[in-house]
């Protein structure tokens, strides 16, 4: 683009988590749309939340970028189900000048997940997210939800995502169990981070 003088602007970088949730929390979205496109703006800082990549049945995965980078993500299998619904929540970050680096913000973002859990995904239960607390392995064993992602580490997502960031998360919750009932439970499971990237707009 420089080369050839073609001018160009920063673009955004989507950062959030992957929700998991009982499957009956979700039936009635899950029946009447293929896929459901649910977009909140926040309250308190006016951003922009969607849902994207709703799994049905579907199981939490992790996937791995350059230099072993652990991003989570989630999908569903023909034959195989599980009895959980797992979605994506994310928060689109558009950056002014001077900053220009949004993809490598971003997987600055997600290596500090993988600092806090040896290159594994972190699990917070959401109830322990309005506390204030960390969740821990026992906590996460007398949840009625059961993760899907069998190796990821419970732990604290306020250390990873910033406070706006994860308002704009817990937000979006609220405004969604008003749409599926039972949605802002305490034991509704969030995993992070997950990070979509994308290239600079002309």
């Amino acid at each position: 683009m420089r080369k050839n003088k073609i001018s160009t602007e920063v673009g955004i970088v989507d950062i959030g988590v992957r929700v998991e949730c009982r499957i009956e929390i979700m039936q009635e979205l899950n029946e009447n749309f293929y896929e459901a496109k649910l977009i909140h703006y926040s309250k308190t800082f006016d951003d922009k939340i969607r849902t994207f990549c709703s799994n049905p049945g579907g199981f939490v995965s992790s996937e791995y970028y350059d230099n072993n980078l652990a991003v989570v993500n989630g999908h569903s299998y023909k034959d195989l189900k599980s009895e959980n619904t797992n979605f994506a929540l994310l928060v689109s970050q558009k950056f002014t000048e001077p900053f220009n680096a949004p993809i490598e913000y971003g997987k600055h973002i997600a290596s500090l997940a993988n600092m806090l859990t040896n290159n594994h995904i972190l699990v917070q239960r959401f109830g322990d997210i309005i506390r204030g607390r960390r969740t821990t392995k026992e906590r996460l064993n007398r949840n009625n939800i059961i993760p899907t992602l069998k190796d990821a580490v419970p732990g604290d997502l306020s250390l990873v995502l910033s406070y706006q960031i994860l308002v704009d998360i817990v937000e979006m919750i609220y405004a969604l169990d008003k749409v599926s009932p039972g949605l802002a439970s305490n034991e509704t499971l969030l995993y992070g981070v997950e990070v979509k990237f994308y290239s600079n707009i002309t």
